[in-house]
């Protein structure tokens, strides 16, 4: 979307560099609705959205700001409270 090329450009950030966080975006939104996944992808995608709040930040965009904290917190939330669901997951891929 043309919006987020112009966002993209005015911070600095390589086109590539968009495409790839579209694509781990994607990824995650998949992930939470695999139930066995949702709580890591959930703790994943909040450490993710720390790069956005970082760049909204630095570019004093306060009301993206709001946006990408609340997501983060929501998301960390989420997968806070599946955290016995991550802690199921890690010890079965160690059999």
């Amino acid at each position: 979307m043309p919006f987020e090329v112009a966002a993209f450009e005015r911070w600095g950030y390589p086109i590539e560099f968009m495409y790839f966080i579209g694509a781990v975006e994607c990824f995650g939104a998949i992930g939470l609705f695999i139930r066995r996944l949702s709580s890591l992808v959930s703790l994943c995608l909040s450490l993710f959205m720390l790069g956005a709040i970082v760049t909204h930040l630095v570019h004093q965009e306060w009301s993206m700001l709001v946006v990408a904290s609340v997501i983060s917190i929501t998301a960390f939330w989420r997968g806070w409270s599946g955290r016995e669901d991550v802690k199921a997951l890690f010890k079965a891929m160690r059999k």
